[in-house]
């Protein structure tokens, strides 16, 4: 009987190892001989840069507050701008319209008008050209 050899079982690669880590940065070394004036002085200056930089902070915050407050007071002003504009624009198209209607209701009232008057003219001359004519008609008879 013969066998088969048998492959060897797969193996784990080895878990990755991560790096190793920093150790934290050394402070640099004060002088050993430091008297508490030099101490004292130190302290004071990073006191006073601290105090600056809060205060730059905090200028600068009201600063940006200023912008972004005087920026919506703008938009806000563009926009009551835009809506007066808009509203006065509605208004006079409003005006127009009820003035080209004037216009053409006292125009229908001429031309009525006109059209009256000439009736009235052309029944006026009818009349006096139907008499007339009568009255020839009756020279025209008495004469014979």
């Amino acid at each position: 009987l013969q066998t088969r050899p048998v492959p060897p079982l797969p193996t784990r690669p080895p878990p990755p190892t991560a790096p190793a880590p920093t150790p934290p940065r050394a402070k640099p070394p004060l002088p050993n001989k430091l008297t508490f004036e030099d101490w004292y002085r130190c302290k004071e200056i990073e006191r006073r840069l601290k105090t600056r930089l809060v205060k730059d902070a905090e200028s600068s915050c009201r600063q940006m507050k200023a912008e972004e407050a005087t920026r919506a007071e703008e938009e806000k002003r563009l926009k009551e701008q835009f809506v007066e504009e808009w509203a006065r624009q509605k208004d006079r198209e409003r005006r127009e319209a009820r003035r080209a209607k004037r216009e053409r209701k006292l125009a229908e009232e001429r031309k009525k008008a006109r059209r009256e008057y000439a009736q009235k003219a052309f029944k006026e001359w009818l009349k006096q050209s139907l008499i007339k004519s009568k009255n020839e008609v009756r020279e025209k008879r008495r004469e014979r």
